[in-house]
């Protein structure tokens, strides 16, 4: 359990765990779907920061693999993306292209960030 299950109900019925189909980039399979990445820690030092950090290994991963406009694109089921990318991009390619980031971001806190009932006063 991580923190955010310590506070948060889930935010979807959904489960990694019922995922089936194709899936992309090959080095992810159902196998190791859930792990944090599909090889090995290295415990690579990266030289801008000066220490480990998991995204260390994501620098040896093909730049198709690691960009929305590229993922966006494969056919497959199910599209792993191992970088995060930038709102404003992300934003672009939405097709509710006249909401906002604050909208969105207010609507994601409103309607999917719930507290679990235990903890609502």
């Amino acid at each position: 359990m991580d923190s955010f299950d310590l506070y948060f109900q889930p935010v979807s019925d959904a489960s990694a765990l019922e995922l089936n189909g194709s899936i992309y980039p090959a080095n992810w399979t159902a196998k190791n779907l859930l792990d944090e990445l599909p090889f090995p820690h290295t415990g690579k030092i990266d030289e801008k920061y000066g220490s480990y950090h998991l995204c260390s290994e994501k620098g040896d991963v093909s730049k198709a693999d690691r960009q929305l406009k590229f993922l966006r694109r494969r056919s497959e089921d199910i599209v792993v993306a191992y970088c995060w990318e930038y709102t404003d991009r992300i934003m672009r390619a939405s097709p509710r292209r006249r909401v906002t980031m604050q909208d969105l971001r207010a609507e994601m806190i409103r309607d999917r960030l719930l507290l679990k009932p235990e903890l609502q006063k």
